[in-house]
Formats: C-alpha cells, sequence, structure tokens
C-alpha cells in the first residue's frame, strides 16, 4: 500500500506527553478522554467507555461493520468507515462500541506489559479484530465473535493526541488505520505500522470516543 497519508505538524508538550489538538469532528456532542499508553484504569471485564462512536480524527467518520445484504450479525465482517448517523437513533447501534478492559498482557514489538481491551460493537456484540492474525502493513479488521484468550483481538491504547489516541493491536503490535488515509465514506478500516511521532500525527490512525 502507498503510505499517502497526511501528517500534520504537533507542538511538543514534553516528551512521550500527551498532544494537544481542540479540534473535534463534525457530529460530536460530547467526548471522554482516553489515557495515553493503555493506562485507563478500568476494573476487568467492565466497559470503560459504553456505547460511543468511534470516530477517526482525519476523516470524522465513524467506524462500523460493512454489513452482507443488509445484515450485520456475521462473523468475519470487514470495518469501514461511514458517515455518522444521529448518536440517540436505535438505528445507529452499529456505529455504537464499547472500550472494555480484558487483561494485561504484551504487545508485539513493544517491552513491558499493557492495559488489554476489546472493542465490542453494541449491535452485533462481536469485537474488533485482526483477521486471521495477519501482522502485514494492511492486514484487514473484522468484527468476530469475542473471547478473552485470542490477542488478534486485544487492543491497547498508544500515544493520544487531545481527544484521540491510537489504537494497537496486541498480535501484530500494528495501529488501526484507515486505508490509504481515506477521507471517504466506505473506505475500510486496516491495521498498519504506527507512525505518529513527537513531531507529527497521523490522523488516519487516530481514533476517538463520543457520544
Amino acid at each position: 500500500m502507498n503510505d499517502r497519508r497526511r501528517t500534520i505538524p504537533v507542538l511538543l508538550v514534553a516528551a512521550f506527553a500527551v498532544v494537544a489538538i481542540a479540534a473535534s469532528p463534525p457530529h460530536v456532542t460530547s467526548s471522554r478522554r482516553i489515557s495515553a499508553n493503555g493506562s485507563y484504569p478500568a476494573a476487568p471485564h467492565t466497559a470503560a467507555f459504553s456505547g460511543q462512536r468511534l470516530i477517526n480524527y482525519g476523516s470524522g467518520l465513524c467506524l462500523q461493520p460493512e454489513p452482507e445484504s443488509g445484515a450485520y450479525f456475521i462473523n468475519g465482517l470487514s470495518i469501514i468507515q461511514y458517515f455518522c448517523l444521529d448518536a440517540d437513533s436505535v438505528v445507529a447501534t452499529q456505529q455504537h462500541w464499547s472500550l472494555i478492559f480484558v487483561k494485561t498482557g504484551s504487545v508485539a514489538g513493544r517491552s513491558g506489559s499493557f492495559n488489554l481491551y476489546h472493542l465490542v460493537n453494541e449491535l452485533t456484540g462481536q469485537c474488533l479484530d485482526d483477521r486471521n492474525g495477519n501482522t502485514a502493513d494492511g492486514a484487514p479488521v473484522q468484527q468476530w465473535t469475542c473471547n478473552s484468550s485470542s490477542t488478534t483481538m486485544l487492543w491497547t491504547i498508544g500515544r493520544s493526541v487531545g481527544q484521540y489516541a491510537e489504537f494497537i493491536n496486541s498480535r501484530s503490535g500494528k495501529c488501526l488505520d484507515i486505508r490509504g488515509g481515506s477521507l471517504q465514506p466506505g473506505a475500510y478500516v486496516q491495521q498498519y505500522r504506527c507512525t505518529t511521532t513527537l513531531s507529527t500525527i497521523n490522523p488516519a490512525q487516530l481514533f476517538g470516543l463520543f457520544f
């Protein structure tokens, strides 16, 4: 995949500190900050953030499963970004996600122990998952039946920028990413090597949970 993503210079607050950006995407009514480096102090198997839209910083679009012939309750559906629906509408639950603490553990390519989470779709009850445990750049993500043992569906939280953060897969060590840095609805979500640094950010790899 061509790495055509946009990068934006940011003001350094401190080494390995949170970088602040004031902008929020459209459609957002309220939000909660996610702590950096997977440090959110949630109790095991409880929702840290429940039933919120997962919005990409670059596009302002919401993540959801891509339905197959109108059906959402299928293992293996790809994840796309799409226009954010009314957060209070019952038809918008395919865009609602809960961040649920599972356990502490390792992340590929990184030293130390991290808080690991499931991202659970409210409509289907299925987890955001690295398809087939693929560790390559550009590997697609999907929804799959949740379990606590598979590292393909465990995610930690990386660097944060204001109310947005990287979501890093435990199996691959790669970041959740919008393919090609697309701003268009229907673009696929994948994993890709993490490219946000202390001096630049990659909007395609930053996501926030918002009501």
